[in-house]
């Protein structure tokens, strides 16, 4: 039976066992194309979002994500649309005001939530894996591993993963899946992702929940339906 409590806050170098089970869930795997339909809630300076959500993934350059809200009490439904066709840029689209945006994805506010402004570590966050500053973990990830808090007699484990240019990622691990990831730089955080319900997928899982937190933006997406995919076409990343 597992003892359950609060977390132990502690400060030590992970076990080698511990530094394994880390290793195992962090280990890159073949990026798998996918589809799915759930909802997705976005808070934004702007404007909130929440409604119906449409998603097609395909690692590492592609995506889009169409978010349809209904009309209710009088107010106007909308559509909001935002795509990376795979040419290394972002497109933006609402319905309500009908403007189209494009900005090279470094520019762009997704670009803000990534260490490094990769497109690639934004891939990595919605599969629930550290986005690594240089696109892979650092050769010497033992060494900067601390393991800072357990909780229920050592299923979850808290890590501190210190990186260059005053980084650290803040990592809790459940068994053998991210459960919480953090970005921290200077002392503040910049982000922080939530992850649950995962669902299979031909190669490895797909988190089915991700809640997310960073400096302007809060926004939580829920995968009802995840499916995979081979036969995306350019068509499917287009904003129309």
């Amino acid at each position: 039976m597992i003892a359950c409590g609060p977390p132990q806050r502690i400060d030590r170098a992970p076990t080698s066992n511990e530094t394994t089970r880390l290793l195992d869930a962090l280990r890159d795997s073949t990026p798998v194309a996918w589809s799915a339909q759930g909802h997705a809630r976005v808070l934004l300076p702007e404007g909130d979002v929440e409604g119906e959500l449409r998603a097609h993934v395909d690692p590492p350059q592609r995506a889009r994500v169409e978010i349809v809200s209904k009309a209710l009490f009088g107010m106007v439904g909308e559509r909001v649309v935002v795509s990376l066709p795979g040419d290394g840029h972002v497109l933006f689209y609402r319905e309500r005001s009908d403007m189209l945006e494009r900005l090279p994805f470094a520019e762009s506010r997704l670009a803000d939530l990534v260490p490094g402004r990769s497109m690639r570590g934004l891939f990595a966050l919605t599969a629930g894996s550290p986005p690594w500053p240089r696109g892979t973990p650092p050769s010497d990830l033992a060494q900067r591993l601390r393991v800072v808090a357990e909780e229920d007699d050592g299923a979850k484990l808290d890590f501190e993963v210190r990186l260059e240019e005053a980084q650290l990622f803040r990592i809790r691990l459940q068994r053998q899946r991210v459960e919480r990831f953090e970005w921290w730089v200077g002392g503040v955080r910049r982000l922080e992702v939530r992850y649950d319900r995962w669902r299979p997928l031909a190669v490895g899982e797909q988190p089915g929940r991700l809640r997310v937190r960073g400096t302007d933006l809060e926004a939580e997406v829920v995968l009802d339906r995840v499916e995979p995919r081979s036969d995306f076409t350019a068509r499917d990343f287009e904003v129309y």
